[in-house]
């Protein structure tokens, strides 16, 4: 399942988490975005689980588990796996 972020119908900003009122413009009316990619800006790893910043495609940056140890600037797909945003490079 693809990562879903709202968009501003008003003036396409996009925000994540999802916001009552458009940071942007104030408006209060939004539309879904599948998100499918991004690109890892920032890693943190430690013995239990890897977690990176992965800047999305519709721009707002997310927190994602990595399914596998990558390097800042990789791009990867994202989902929704668990109840939670996970991040798999797309080699």
């Amino acid at each position: 399942m693809s990562l879903v972020i709202p968009r501003c119908d008003s003036c396409g900003h996009s925000a994540f988490p999802p916001r009552p009122l458009c940071p942007t413009c104030g408006s209060r009316q939004w539309h879904d975005e599948n998100v499918e990619g991004g690109v890892i800006e920032g890693i943190t790893q430690n013995a239990e689980v890897n977690v990176a910043e992965v800047r999305t495609y519709a721009g707002p940056v997310v927190v994602a588990r990595m399914a596998d140890e990558e390097r800042v600037g990789t791009i990867v797909a994202i989902e929704m796996s668990d109840g939670a945003v996970t991040a798999r490079s797309v080699r």
